[in-house]
């Protein structure tokens, strides 16, 4: 576990090197971008908070359980991308900056986070996606939602290390990654370099990791970014996301057919939502 700083969390709190000595499952959990130091829950967050699901009400529903904390507050990284029976935490926001190269990843077993080698340069909005036991990390932005860039890395648990990969063939951020066949698409996202001329893509990029070479693939119907992406059953499904900004959230289900190199429309959410998981 060379250059690794193991991070246990306890009732009482969890030690960082960062310097959040004492946050709390239950303290001050919170920072602003604006602003140093760690803050309670601000009373905005409850009047934007959505707990429901438009799904049938289950059976057997299942329950949330607490577990260790983040090692900081953080947002807008690459997130839940598993390895190994662990998850995979990539770049955003944290302590007053927008490009961090955060790379921390959570043991379920041990309930711990563990802090480990970051990517080689910061950015928020990455995409990741996990291919034969290494984590991709593509595009990305520099700046806060906006300047995307070209640069494209693989992680190597086993050696503890980054290495750079073929760019992108144009910059972008918010960009969808799913795996199939061992390959990785790389699709829609967002370019511009200032708020008012960021504008989503239905770009659809595959990288061959044994070649490392991109190439295009037949674009999304509707440009959007902040999708919701998985693969299932060999189809590619890319569902929601917003279009140009968040005002503009879309309940859009699109599928695509790797053989035919062909997208087709499918059941649409029942919420309109972007910046989800999936």
């Amino acid at each position: 576990m060379n250059r690794r700083n193991f991070l246990l969390s306890s009732v009482a709190g969890i030690a960082s090197t960062s310097g959040y000595a004492q946050m709390s499952h239950h303290g001050d959990a919170y920072e602003r971008l604006n602003q140093a130091g760690l803050i309670s829950r601000p009373p905005l967050a409850d009047t934007q908070a959505v707990f429901d699901s438009p799904a049938p009400k289950a059976i057997n529903p299942g329950k949330w359980i607490t577990r260790a904390s983040l090692p900081l507050p953080r947002s807008e990284m690459a997130w839940a991308t598993e390895m190994n029976g662990r998850m995979h935490l990539i770049g955003g926001y944290g302590e007053q900056r927008v490009d961090r190269s955060y790379h921390h990843i959570y043991d379920p077993q041990k309930d711990i986070w563990i802090v480990t080698t970051p990517l080689p340069s910061g950015a928020n909005h990455v995409g990741v996606v996990t291919i034969d036991k290494k984590v991709y990390a593509i595009g990305g932005y520099i700046e806060q939602n906006r300047k995307p860039r070209v640069d494209c890395y693989v992680y190597s648990d086993s050696l503890d290390k980054w290495e750079r990969i073929a760019p992108l063939p144009s910059p972008a951020g918010s960009i969808a990654c799913v795996s199939i066949n061992k390959n990785l698409h790389a699709i829609g996202g967002a370019v511009g370099d200032t708020t008012d001329t960021k504008k989503s893509i239905g770009t659809h990029q595959v990288y061959d990791p044994i070649a490392d070479r991109w190439e295009k693939r037949a674009p999304m119907h509707t440009p959007r970014d902040h999708v919701g992406a998985v693969s299932h059953q060999g189809l590619i499904h890319v569902i929601g996301g917003r279009v140009d900004n968040f005002h503009t959230n879309s309940n859009l289900h699109h599928v695509y057919i790797s053989q035919s190199d062909r997208w087709e429309a499918r059941n649409p959410l029942p919420t309109a939502r972007s910046g989800h998981g999936l």
